[in-house]
């Protein structure tokens, strides 16, 4: 077996069990926030909601990579939709996840008028704006992405927007402000943590209602996905 074979049959087993475990596992995430009362009132269900959606359609695009119908070598318009899809989910995936660290923030501080941040009605506003500005800002993956001959290969026809969209848009938007919201606003938030604890004893003191189960995901999660950022972080 050539080591060609044995790259392909990870790619297709990998993607396959890749599915198979983030799919349900992003499922399982976003269904125990709605059908729990205490997780349900607070407005981290919409960013772990639309987390959650996000990351199942990257994992089905990883997971039609592997089907013949819909490799992106098929036609010019599967090529441009794939690309534009994952550039696009990918995105919105993790501005709900910087969504999510704001919102920690905000309900862990000590500021009435910052907490009134983390509010049911200011997520439901929040909520639709990824899929509109990342599906702004990705149409030039439309444009600039087709079948290059004679191998046929969905690559970018424009050497300028190529530089620009794998040098310069893809990391920012998936990796790099991603990483520096989700470092900042977790340090922030374990300041006001702490903060709150040496001032919790104070009767006069109001905040946000928030539970140690709420925090404890926050921070296994955060975990999770500054480690993932910085292994994504390597292909650029």
């Amino acid at each position: 077996m050539s080591a060609i074979e044995v790259a392909l049959r990870i790619e297709f087993w990998g993607s396959i069990i890749l599915f198979s475990i983030g799919a349900p596992g992003a499922f399982f995430n976003a269904i125990l926030f709605i059908s729990i009362k205490t997780f349900r009132q607070t407005p981290l269900v919409f960013y772990v909601v639309g987390q959650s959606l996000a990351d199942v359609n990257v994992l089905l695009i990883v997971l039609l990579h592997i089907v013949p119908a819909t490799l992106m070598s098929v036609s010019s318009i599967v090529c441009k939709l794939m690309v534009f899809f994952i550039q696009m989910t990918t995105s919105v995936a993790m501005s709900f996840l910087c969504f999510s660290a704001f919102d920690r923030w905000a309900c862990t501080s000590s500021s009435a008028r910052i907490r009134q941040l983390s509010s049911i009605r200011v997520a439901r506003c929040l909520f639709p704006i990824p899929f509109i500005l990342c599906s702004l800002v990705n149409i030039p993956f439309l444009v600039y992405c087709d079948l290059i001959p004679p191998t046929f290969t969905c690559w970018f026809t424009n050497d300028l927007f190529m530089r620009i969209g794998v040098l310069l848009l893809s990391p920012i938007l998936i990796v790099f402000l991603p990483l520096i919201v989700l470092i900042l606003f977790g340090l922030l938030t374990y300041r006001n943590i702490r903060l709150v604890t040496r001032i919790r004893q104070h009767p006069h003191q109001t905040q946000c209602p928030f539970n140690s189960e709420i925090t404890h995901w926050y921070y296994c999660e955060k975990l999770t996905q500054l480690i993932s950022t910085l292994l994504r972080m390597e292909q650029y």
